[in-house]
Protein backbone atom coordinates (compact mmCIF):
# COMPACT_ATOMS: atom_id res chain seq x y z
CA UNK A 1 0.00 0.00 0.00
CA UNK A 2 1.07 3.56 -0.66
CA UNK A 3 0.61 4.48 3.02
CA UNK A 4 3.23 1.95 4.23
CA UNK A 5 6.49 3.67 3.43
CA UNK A 6 9.43 1.29 3.37
CA UNK A 7 12.21 2.15 5.82
CA UNK A 8 15.59 3.10 4.43
CA UNK A 9 18.41 0.74 5.20
CA UNK A 10 21.30 2.05 7.31
CA UNK A 11 24.64 1.47 5.59
CA UNK A 12 27.90 1.22 7.50
CA UNK A 13 28.84 4.69 6.28
CA UNK A 14 25.50 6.06 7.50
CA UNK A 15 26.06 4.55 10.92
CA UNK A 16 29.57 6.04 11.09
CA UNK A 17 28.23 9.51 10.26
CA UNK A 18 25.42 9.10 12.80
CA UNK A 19 27.89 8.00 15.49
CA UNK A 20 29.98 11.15 14.93
CA UNK A 21 26.94 13.44 15.01
CA UNK A 22 25.53 11.63 18.02
CA UNK A 23 28.82 12.05 19.89
CA UNK A 24 28.76 15.81 19.22
CA UNK A 25 25.20 16.18 20.59
CA UNK A 26 25.39 13.56 23.36
CA UNK A 27 25.44 16.16 26.14
CA UNK A 28 22.52 18.07 24.60
CA UNK A 29 20.43 14.91 24.32
CA UNK A 30 20.76 14.23 28.05
CA UNK A 31 20.43 17.88 29.08
CA UNK A 32 16.97 18.60 27.68
CA UNK A 33 13.74 16.63 27.87
CA UNK A 34 12.29 17.68 24.57
CA UNK A 35 15.08 16.97 22.11
CA UNK A 36 13.21 16.46 18.84
CA UNK A 37 15.00 19.53 17.46
CA UNK A 38 18.32 17.75 18.01
CA UNK A 39 17.22 14.75 15.94
CA UNK A 40 15.98 17.19 13.30
CA UNK A 41 19.39 18.90 13.28
CA UNK A 42 21.15 15.55 12.83
CA UNK A 43 18.75 14.74 10.01
CA UNK A 44 19.67 18.01 8.29
CA UNK A 45 23.40 17.32 8.66
CA UNK A 46 22.81 13.93 7.05
CA UNK A 47 21.24 15.71 4.06
CA UNK A 48 17.74 14.51 5.02
CA UNK A 49 18.62 10.97 4.05
CA UNK A 50 16.79 9.90 7.19
CA UNK A 51 13.91 11.66 8.92
CA UNK A 52 14.26 12.95 12.50
CA UNK A 53 12.07 10.07 13.66
CA UNK A 54 14.29 7.52 11.89
CA UNK A 55 17.35 9.12 13.51
CA UNK A 56 15.66 8.88 16.91
CA UNK A 57 14.73 5.23 16.40
CA UNK A 58 18.24 4.37 15.20
CA UNK A 59 19.91 5.95 18.24
CA UNK A 60 17.45 4.17 20.53
CA UNK A 61 18.26 0.85 18.85
CA UNK A 62 21.99 1.50 19.21
CA UNK A 63 21.53 2.09 22.95
CA UNK A 64 19.55 -1.14 23.26
CA UNK A 65 22.17 -3.05 21.30
CA UNK A 66 24.89 -1.64 23.57
CA UNK A 67 23.03 -2.83 26.70
CA UNK A 68 22.71 -6.31 25.26
CA UNK A 69 26.40 -6.47 24.37
CA UNK A 70 27.36 -5.05 27.76
CA UNK A 71 25.55 -7.92 29.48
CA UNK A 72 27.54 -10.36 27.38
CA UNK A 73 30.84 -8.70 28.30
CA UNK A 74 29.89 -8.52 32.01
CA UNK A 75 30.58 -5.89 34.67
CA UNK A 76 34.20 -7.07 35.14
CA UNK A 77 35.09 -6.43 31.52
CA UNK A 78 35.14 -10.05 30.36
CA UNK A 79 36.14 -10.45 26.74
CA UNK A 80 35.75 -7.86 24.00
CA UNK A 81 32.38 -7.60 22.28
CA UNK A 82 32.08 -8.80 18.74
CA UNK A 83 30.00 -5.75 17.84
CA UNK A 84 32.12 -3.35 15.81
CA UNK A 85 30.29 -0.24 17.12
CA UNK A 86 30.56 -1.24 20.79
CA UNK A 87 33.54 0.99 21.65
CA UNK A 88 32.13 4.04 19.82
CA UNK A 89 28.71 3.73 21.46
CA UNK A 90 30.39 3.00 24.81
CA UNK A 91 32.20 6.37 24.63
CA UNK A 92 28.95 8.17 23.87
CA UNK A 93 27.13 6.43 26.72
CA UNK A 94 29.92 7.48 29.10
CA UNK A 95 29.62 11.08 27.91
CA UNK A 96 25.90 10.99 28.57
CA UNK A 97 26.42 9.45 32.01
CA UNK A 98 29.04 12.09 32.89
CA UNK A 99 26.66 14.85 31.85
CA UNK A 100 23.89 13.37 34.00
CA UNK A 101 26.29 13.19 36.99
CA UNK A 102 27.36 16.81 36.55
CA UNK A 103 23.74 17.95 36.34
CA UNK A 104 22.84 15.97 39.47
CA UNK A 105 25.81 17.31 41.44
CA UNK A 106 25.09 20.92 40.49
CA UNK A 107 21.45 20.46 41.47
CA UNK A 108 22.40 18.78 44.76
CA UNK A 109 24.90 21.48 45.74
CA UNK A 110 22.47 24.29 44.97
CA UNK A 111 19.68 22.51 46.86
CA UNK A 112 21.61 21.81 50.10
CA UNK A 113 20.74 24.40 52.78
CA UNK A 114 23.74 26.11 54.37
CA UNK A 115 22.68 25.33 57.92
CA UNK A 116 19.64 24.65 60.01
CA UNK A 117 18.06 27.81 61.49
CA UNK A 118 17.55 25.99 64.79
CA UNK A 119 21.19 24.96 64.97
CA UNK A 120 22.38 28.49 64.26
CA UNK A 121 20.08 30.10 66.79
CA UNK A 122 21.07 27.63 69.49
CA UNK A 123 24.80 27.89 68.86
CA UNK A 124 25.43 31.57 68.13
CA UNK A 125 23.38 34.62 69.13
CA UNK A 126 21.67 36.38 66.26
CA UNK A 127 23.26 39.68 67.24
CA UNK A 128 26.75 38.19 66.70
CA UNK A 129 25.78 36.74 63.32
CA UNK A 130 24.48 40.09 62.14
CA UNK A 131 27.42 41.98 63.69
CA UNK A 132 24.96 44.38 65.34
CA UNK A 133 25.42 45.50 68.98
CA UNK A 134 22.66 44.40 71.30
CA UNK A 135 20.22 47.13 72.40
CA UNK A 136 20.20 47.93 76.09
CA UNK A 137 17.25 46.61 78.06
CA UNK A 138 14.41 48.87 79.14
CA UNK A 139 15.37 48.54 82.79
CA UNK A 140 18.77 50.12 82.14
CA UNK A 141 19.08 53.60 83.76
CA UNK A 142 21.07 54.98 80.85
CA UNK A 143 19.19 56.22 77.84
CA UNK A 144 19.81 54.69 74.44
CA UNK A 145 20.53 56.98 71.46
CA UNK A 146 16.95 56.43 70.33
CA UNK A 147 15.56 57.48 73.73
CA UNK A 148 17.87 60.52 73.75
CA UNK A 149 16.65 61.58 70.33
CA UNK A 150 13.02 61.16 71.45
CA UNK A 151 13.67 63.19 74.60
CA UNK A 152 15.40 65.93 72.64
CA UNK A 153 12.53 66.01 70.16
CA UNK A 154 10.01 66.37 73.02
CA UNK A 155 12.04 69.23 74.59
CA UNK A 156 12.25 71.06 71.28
CA UNK A 157 8.50 70.67 70.83
CA UNK A 158 7.86 72.17 74.29
CA UNK A 159 10.14 75.08 73.43
CA UNK A 160 8.31 75.60 70.18
CA UNK A 161 4.97 75.61 71.98
CA UNK A 162 6.22 78.25 74.45
CA UNK A 163 7.51 80.36 71.61
CA UNK A 164 4.19 80.13 69.81
CA UNK A 165 2.27 81.10 72.97
CA UNK A 166 4.52 84.10 73.56
CA UNK A 167 4.10 85.12 69.95
CA UNK A 168 0.29 84.94 70.18
CA UNK A 169 0.29 86.87 73.46
CA UNK A 170 2.46 89.58 71.92
CA UNK A 171 0.14 89.86 68.92
CA UNK A 172 -2.90 90.12 71.26
CA UNK A 173 -1.14 92.83 73.29
CA UNK A 174 -0.39 94.83 70.16
CA UNK A 175 -4.00 94.47 69.04
CA UNK A 176 -5.23 95.64 72.48
CA UNK A 177 -2.97 98.67 72.31
CA UNK A 178 -4.35 99.49 68.89
CA UNK A 179 -7.92 99.18 70.18
CA UNK A 180 -7.15 101.38 73.17
CA UNK A 181 -5.47 104.00 71.02
CA UNK A 182 -8.38 103.96 68.56
CA UNK A 183 -10.84 104.24 71.47
CA UNK A 184 -8.88 107.15 72.92
CA UNK A 185 -8.93 108.97 69.62
CA UNK A 186 -12.66 108.30 69.24
CA UNK A 187 -13.31 109.56 72.75
CA UNK A 188 -11.37 112.74 72.05
CA UNK A 189 -13.42 113.32 68.90
CA UNK A 190 -16.68 112.84 70.84
CA UNK A 191 -15.56 115.25 73.55
CA UNK A 192 -14.53 117.79 70.96
CA UNK A 193 -17.90 117.47 69.25
CA UNK A 194 -19.77 117.92 72.53
CA UNK A 195 -17.67 120.94 73.42
CA UNK A 196 -18.25 122.40 69.98
CA UNK A 197 -21.98 121.81 70.28
CA UNK A 198 -21.93 123.33 73.75
CA UNK A 199 -20.13 126.41 72.49
CA UNK A 200 -22.61 126.74 69.66
CA UNK A 201 -25.49 126.37 72.09
CA UNK A 202 -24.05 129.03 74.42
CA UNK A 203 -23.54 131.40 71.51
CA UNK A 204 -27.12 130.75 70.42
CA UNK A 205 -28.40 131.40 73.91
CA UNK A 206 -26.45 134.63 74.12
CA UNK A 207 -27.92 135.77 70.81
CA UNK A 208 -31.41 134.87 71.95
CA UNK A 209 -30.88 136.65 75.26
CA UNK A 210 -29.73 139.79 73.53
CA UNK A 211 -32.73 139.67 71.21
CA UNK A 212 -35.11 139.30 74.12
CA UNK A 213 -33.52 142.25 75.88
CA UNK A 214 -33.90 144.41 72.77
CA UNK A 215 -37.51 143.33 72.38
CA UNK A 216 -38.27 144.23 76.01
CA UNK A 217 -36.68 147.63 75.59
CA UNK A 218 -38.70 148.33 72.48
CA UNK A 219 -41.89 147.25 74.23
CA UNK A 220 -41.27 149.60 77.11
CA UNK A 221 -40.64 152.42 74.72
CA UNK A 222 -43.94 151.77 72.95
CA UNK A 223 -45.85 151.87 76.21
CA UNK A 224 -44.40 155.18 77.15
Amino acid sequence: MAGNKQRKAWMNSDESVLIDLWRERARDLRRVKRNSHIYADISVQMAHKFTPKEVHVKIRNLRQKYREERKKVGPSGGGPSGWKLFDAVHQIIELEAANVTETYESFTVSSIPTASPVAISSAVPVSELLCVPEIASISSPSLSPLDSSISAAGTSRKRNYKGEILKVAKEQNELLKTVVEDGKKLTERVVNAIELQSNNTKEFMDIMKSLLQKMLKNKIKLKN
